[in-house]
């Protein structure tokens, strides 16, 4: 159950004043074995974003790959980053929104954004959600897209719509129909 509770969608819906949900995690960090987890800084970021807090929310999701790069000198085992890297590129998305981000920033934000959707998509046993991410992005772009130059939209443009035609291709390798149908409801939303 209290892996469950670390989950923040889960934790979101059990408590909803941010000052106890910050709590919650303060006093889990205090526990090694809790503050190990990639995941659980994960958690945390995310709760952060939907606080509007992003300069702690990134801070924190970096803590995330700092434990994830820790867990495997500790162990000798890779750490799969997918979750990680899907968060970064939806938080490099919300940064992009919420924030005055142009020019060379904004572009780099976009093309790490894509970068990193490109590489789940092409991972082993793909899951709906960098469909979604694709979503994101392009929803993104279309908001802010306006504050970059004619020549970094254009580069932008091409590897967007490179990764929407991939995605469409590997649609047909998620094992389930659910997952299926969640990563085509998700690039329905893209158009192209």
């Amino acid at each position: 159950m209290f892996s469950q509770l670390m989950r923040f969608s889960v934790l979101s819906d059990v408590v909803t004043d941010k000052d106890q949900i910050d709590r919650f995690f303060e006093h889990n960090k205090q526990e090694t074995q809790i503050r190990r987890m990639p995941l659980f800084w994960l958690q945390w970021h995310m709760a952060k974003c939907v606080a509007g807090d992003l300069p702690v929310a990134e801070k924190l999701l970096e803590q995330g790959y700092r434990e994830a790069n820790e867990f495997e000198r500790r162990t000798g085992k890779t750490f799969d980053r997918r979750q990680l890297d899907d968060r970064r590129s939806k938080f490099l998305m919300l940064r992009a929104e919420k924030t005055k981000r142009t020019g060379a920033d904004l572009f780099r934000d976009f093309k790490e954004a894509i970068e990193l959707t490109n590489k789940i998509l092409r991972q082993n046993d793909p899951q709906h959600y960098p469909f979604e991410t694709i979503a994101e992005v392009v929803q993104a772009y279309r908001v802010v897209g306006h504050h970059l130059d004619h020549g970094l939209k254009a580069l932008i443009d091409n590897w967007l719509d490179q990764l929407v035609i991939y995605a469409h291709k590997r649609i047909g390798v998620l094992a389930s129909a659910y997952q299926r149908d969640k990563a085509q409801s998700a690039l329905d939303n893209v158009g192209s």
